[in-house]
């Protein structure tokens, strides 16, 4: 259980990360707080699945 919690949230970074980049090259009014915003949606429901 914990080693798919694991895995979920790395893939879940890995998406993020990707759309991050993809944004910031569309648009750089990409802030830090939706940057934070989108790490603890993440986290949470990595935590929760």
């Amino acid at each position: 259980m914990k080693k798919k919690t694991k895995l979920i949230t790395i893939a879940v970074l890995s998406v993020l990360a990707t759309f991050n980049a993809f944004y910031l090259s569309y648009d750089w009014i990409f802030t830090v707080d939706e940057a934070s915003s989108l790490y603890f949606l993440a986290t949470e429901s990595a935590a929760v699945g």
